[in-house]
């Protein structure tokens, strides 16, 4: 008789915690300043209600969404499956994800758009998701260059891959969105480049420098400029698309996630992120309205 209660406890919804004082938002060091100047402008708004910006990482703020100790997680990716399913754990329902802006087209540290990037000896110009994906194909422990389309002296040389630490934010990106959520890569055709300190957005300048000295590397990273390498246009549908442009498929989202009834003041803050006063401060920031 206990199991039939059991199943219906189980499957019954868990009404968030109903807390009090002011609204917190966790969020990451990369997104804070700005998130700072925005809760102190939606503050002088109109009366809008004080905000608290904890300042733990994006991993500890989704935690901290699921344990009730913070109103809303604000971080520069999608939940992972298990932070969501924690979630949801606990209260019977997925987190809802809330798109708050874009990040950058370039810029170190503020979100931008994943890049591929070959050495300016390679031809290749333009390259599609499949081809990625076939790049980083753990089964292609010798893939070459000719199997992605490359002709001449290059044609027969290994394809190596620099590519950020896989376990860093940018290196789960690049699994969760471009390889399908791929574990498992060539390693003995893969160099892992880390960033040295928490804060250190630097590490993808070491990779474009890596791709510069290696005309038969495929970088990965943000799109910033570097003498010695070209950017890849990504093939969609026919269209050439490079980071920046309107379509792009590796671009990245800040994206707020929180119970779907929040409380009035969470929900006043993300009407106000919408304002053109805020979007001028996103942009100004260096993302993306």
């Amino acid at each position: 008789m206990l199991l039939p209660l059991i199943a219906v406890a189980l499957c019954a919804q868990v009404e968030p915690p109903h807390r009090s004082g002011p609204v917190t938002i966790a969020t990451n060091a990369q997104l804070a300043p700005l998130l700072r100047s925005l809760a102190a402008a939606f503050e002088h708004s109109d009366g809008g209600s004080p905000l608290v910006i904890a300042v733990v990482g994006s991993d500890v703020a989704m935690a901290r969404l699921t344990t009730g100790t913070a109103d809303a997680a604000i971080i520069e990716r999608p939940a992972y499956d298990p932070e969501a399913k924690a979630y949801e754990w606990v209260y019977r329902r997925p987190p809802t994800p809330r798109v708050l802006f874009s990040g950058s087209a370039f810029t170190a540290g503020k979100a931008p758009d994943l890049a591929f990037r070959v050495n300016s000896d390679n031809p290749l110009k333009v390259i599609t998701l499949d081809q990625i994906r076939r790049a980083f194909a753990q089964t292609d422990s010798a893939l070459t260059w000719r199997a992605l389309g490359v002709q001449g002296a290059l044609a027969d040389q290994r394809v190596r891959l620099d590519v950020p630490d896989t376990e860093s934010g940018t290196g789960r990106f690049l699994r969760a969105a471009a390889l399908d959520g791929q574990v498992q890569l060539p390693w003995n055709r893969v160099a892992e480049f880390a960033p040295v300190r928490f804060d250190d957005d630097g590490y993808t300048a070491r990779i474009a420098a890596a791709v510069a000295r290696d005309c038969a590397a495929l970088g990965v990273g943000d799109a910033a400029p570097m003498a010695g390498t070209r950017v890849l246009a990504i093939m969609v549908e026919g269209k050439a698309l490079l980071p920046g442009d309107t379509g792009y498929p590796l671009a990245r989202s800040i994206v707020a996630y929180g119970d779907s009834a929040p409380r009035p003041a969470v929900s006043a803050f993300f009407r106000f992120l919408e304002t053109p006063a805020a979007s001028t401060m996103i942009a100004d920031a260096g993302y993306r309205p």
